[in-house]
């Protein structure tokens, strides 16, 4: 029993590492999947068909990035403070969860 906590606890820590990373997910109409591009890992990137699943593979790829890693990049990207595409509006995503 105690293994299995501990193995919960360690799971647990290496996702909060994870969790550390931004990710930039975009839909793209020419792939009609969801982009995702890592900041903290220039040239890695992923997809998925929803936003929820780009986000699990940027995750993943971030976890197999760390995997084994014991000087990892430091988790600088934060925020931008003007939207990734210019014809988003941020104020409208915020209150709809969708664009225009």
């Amino acid at each position: 029993m105690a293994e299995h906590v501990d193995q919960e606890t360690d799971t647990d820590n290496e996702w909060a590492r994870v969790r550390r990373y931004a990710m930039v997910i975009e839909w793209s109409d020419e792939d009609q999947l969801f982009l995702v591009s890592l900041p903290d890992f220039p040239g890695a990137h992923t997809h998925g068909r929803t936003r929820a699943e780009a986000a699990e593979m940027g995750e993943e790829v971030i976890a197999l990035l760390l995997d084994g890693e014991t000087n990892p990049p430091a988790a600088r990207f934060t925020a931008m403070d003007y939207p990734v595409r210019p014809e988003a509006d941020v104020r409208e995503l915020a209150t709809t969860g969708r664009p225009g």
